[in-house]
């Protein structure tokens, strides 16, 4: 999860960046006043990676129909690169939840070996 936000902060200080160079407001967002620290847990361990995960599957699809709109190189740039790192994150969050057995594996298929027989059985 820390290396989420080391990854995705890149990307907040360049839109930061254009917005100012744009004349345009920046959004404040989230801020450490936001956040307590000493509050309980909510939720067992691996949610939160199921979550970044689910967001994640979510943001591939995002950034790929936005990038379509973009005109700017620079804009499209961070499409490009948060595309990147998304798929990166999504790996990451995958194998650690399949390594954890939060994930199951997908039913098994019997292949066949040889597509002679295949055909045989029709």
């Amino acid at each position: 999860m820390g290396g989420l936000w080391q990854e995705l902060s890149y990307y907040v200080t360049k839109i930061k960046n254009i917005f100012k160079e744009q004349g345009a407001a920046i959004p404040i967002g989230f801020t450490t006043s936001d956040v307590n620290l000493e509050a309980p847990k909510l939720y067992d361990n691996g949610f939160d990676i199921m979550f970044v995960r689910i967001l994640k599957e979510i943001s591939m699809g995002m950034y790929t129909l936005n990038m379509n709109m973009a005109y700017q190189d620079e804009i499209m740039e961070i499409y490009e690169g948060l595309t990147s790192t998304t798929q990166k994150i999504y790996k990451s969050a995958t194998l650690y939840l399949l390594e954890k057995g939060v994930l199951t594996l997908p039913p098994k298929v019997t292949m066949p070996k040889s597509t002679l027989k295949w055909i045989q059985s029709f």
